[in-house]
């Protein structure tokens, strides 16, 4: 600041009075360099602000959008676990409803395990490759194709409103995400 009122004030003024106490007009007092330098430091300024400015809105809106991520990341990992859910249960009421009709035959028995396998691995399949995406993004959490990647079509989470998952909220963190994944504990 001292720098900035010495800058101000002229090389030589008149009777020993200060800026204030002055009756002509102070500009006629600067010499050119000091002017100049006044314009370098305003502009200097000026640019500061303006950087200071851009970058607090840029880091605020980059926050936001990986709060907004993250949250959606926690929402689709709580989804395919309902998902894998609602199909395992599926497949196994199935394969219940199918052995308890009495079916006729070894042959068809047979055929309707093999069918709840390949539905139940189909689920597990799904629920793989779903949690790897959250476990393991691709993608930075403050990017835009974040949000692509944690997508979750309305169809897909009516059904599981209306199979009744949709008090279901377990708390999915990546260890248990882990956990599902690969079948043993990681931390």
């Amino acid at each position: 600041m001292e720098m900035l009122g010495a800058l101000l004030m002229p090389k030589f003024p008149p009777n020993d009075r200060y800026m204030l106490g002055w009756t002509r007009s102070s500009l006629g007092y600067f010499d050119e360099d000091s002017l100049l330098m006044m314009l370098v430091l305003f502009i200097f300024a000026q640019l500061l602000i303006l950087i200071y400015i851009f970058l607090a809105c840029f880091q605020l809106s980059t926050l936001h959008r990986k709060h907004f991520n993250e949250k959606r990341r926690r929402q689709f990992a709580n989804f395919i676990f309902r998902r894998l859910l609602m199909q395992l249960e599926r497949a196994v009421g199935q394969c219940r409803k199918e052995l308890s009709e009495k079916v006729q035959g070894c042959k068809d028995t047979l055929d309707s395990c093999t069918r709840w396998q390949i539905d139940v691995l189909e689920a597990i399949n799904l629920f793989r490759r779903d949690a790897t995406k959250v476990l393991y993004p691709k993608h930075e959490l403050h990017t835009l194709a974040t949000s692509c990647a944690y997508f979750v079509l309305e169809e897909e989470d009516q059904e599981l409103q209306d199979a009744g998952y949709a008090t279901v909220n377990v708390e999915m963190d990546d260890a248990f995400l882990r956990r599902l994944l690969h079948g043993s504990v990681m931390s």
